[in-house]
């Protein structure tokens, strides 16, 4: 995952699940990648995403009704590679 700057966020197979919940630490209607390890240097994009440790928290400005159906897709994408992995 990139911005559209193309600094790279999260790479795919490092993200381990989302995180969107009331109580998760997330920015402001966004959600919140953990990733398997942490990957890259802490980084902030006031009001778009934020990288710290092993959390890249995405959201801020966006709008809730545009970054829940992107964290569900990445939900689902991560089902659908821990599936195949699991075969």
């Amino acid at each position: 995952m990139q911005d559209s700057n193309g600094e790279v966020l999260a790479v795919f197979d490092e993200i381990k699940s989302v995180s969107r919940g009331t109580f998760a630490l997330k920015p402001s209607n966004g959600f919140t990648l953990v990733l398997k390890q942490k990957k890259g240097p802490s980084a902030w994009r006031p009001g778009l995403w934020w990288r710290f440790g092993s959390r890249v928290g995405i959201g801020g400005v966006t709008s809730g009704h545009q970054s829940k159906p992107a964290a569900q897709m990445i939900e689902a994408m991560i089902f659908e590679r821990d599936k195949t992995i699991s075969r």
